[in-house]
């Protein structure tokens, strides 16, 4: 009797449609966006065939603290340009480039990251504002958007990480097959390749969360 072919997990997404237009968030995108994407994709298929729940609980609730934490700063960067915006009348603004990205969303961890990701090019909107504007100088606008850019990739960096420390995990329990399969379906893009899990990116310590000067 021929054996029946196993059928495909019928996943829940959602299409979202970025577009960036600050060269910050365009660097971003063709950099280390999609790969923390599909970082987030990995994790989430790799904490569903691992077998000890509280393993992957913790990673969730690990990604998730993280989000949150750049969110808040991000809101709070947002809250100061505007209000700068908003004192001293200032005028709208216009690129001459722009990138658009459709991306699926299979998980809530996705769609944070991407409401993180559309805040930073809010953020690096306002600066570029407010420099053309006459508000900045040259020296602030480039050291607010370093300092945004080093926060979006410390996220990135960490994210991979996580996901590479739960790919050891797989291996060891003999799930890795299952698990590369599961990403082939859901991120045909890096054909469900997920970064070496021997090599850890390094992180750059950034202490206690401060507003961005």
């Amino acid at each position: 009797m021929a054996k029946q072919a196993k059928r495909k997990y019928s996943r829940p997404a959602l299409k979202k449609v970025v577009v960036v237009n600050s060269e910050a968030s365009i660097d971003a995108m063709s950099q280390y966006v999609n790969q923390t994407m599909s970082a987030i994709y990995s994790l989430d298929v790799i904490l569903f065939y691992i077998g000890s729940a509280q393993v992957a609980e913790e990673a969730n609730a690990r990604v998730d603290k993280l989000f949150e934490q750049k969110l808040q700063l991000f809101d709070k960067e947002i809250s100061k340009l505007q209000k700068v915006v908003e004192d001293n009348d200032i005028e709208e603004i216009e690129y001459s480039q722009q990138r658009t990205k459709d991306y699926k969303v299979y998980s809530p961890l996705c769609a944070t990251y991407i409401k993180l990701f559309k805040k930073f090019e809010l953020n690096t909107n306002l600066i570029d504002r407010l420099w053309l504007n006459g508000e900045l100088s040259s020296a602030q606008r480039n050291g607010k958007v370093l300092k945004l850019g080093r926060h979006m990739r410390n996220v990135s960096r960490q994210v991979i990480n996580m996901s590479k420390m739960a790919m050891k995990v797989a291996q060891s329990e003999g799930k890795a097959e299952e698990v590369n399969a599961s990403l082939k379906e859901i991120d045909p893009e890096n054909n469900g390749k997920i970064a070496d899990p021997q090599e850890a990116l390094p992180v750059e310590v950034e202490g206690e969360e401060k507003e961005v000067a």
